[in-house]
């Protein structure tokens, strides 16, 4: 299956300018931006002049350090961050955006013990992310 930035772009609600949640212009804070959804969202949007903070884990990775080719690079900063974080530093990634579109998952999730763990017991456990 693929997806056009024109359809990723309307799957996130289009600009501003038909209705959706971003203009040309505004600070739109992607968490998830190396994902395949989330790259997709980041090209969809910096495609159409929306300022991207792009949140990656690692901005050494080839999957961020590739976001710097995308057609609107010029649109995409890289912010180092993580959703285990803590909610003041995801806050400060936040600053100056209008809207946060999440594009993370719990790919973490890979084996029943997993689904049975207790988010108790580990932190790092998805239901314990702080999302925004």
């Amino acid at each position: 299956m693929s997806c056009s930035p024109t359809s990723a772009l309307r799957a996130v609600g289009g600009t501003a300018s038909d209705g959706g949640a971003a203009a040309a212009g505004e600070k739109v804070l992607v968490v998830g931006a190396t994902g395949r959804i989330g790259r997709m969202v980041v090209d969809a949007l910096s495609s159409n002049g929306v300022q991207v903070v792009a949140m990656v884990r690692d901005p050494s990775t080839d999957s961020a350090r590739s976001l710097a080719e995308l057609p609107g690079a010029a649109n995409v900063t890289l912010a180092q961050g993580d959703l285990n974080d803590s909610v003041d530093a995801l806050g400060r990634l936040l600053r100056g955006c209008s809207v946060c579109i999440s594009c993370s998952g719990a790919s973490r999730l890979s084996k029943l013990s997993d689904l049975l763990a207790s988010a108790h017991d580990d932190p790092r456990h998805p239901y314990n992310f702080n999302y925004l």
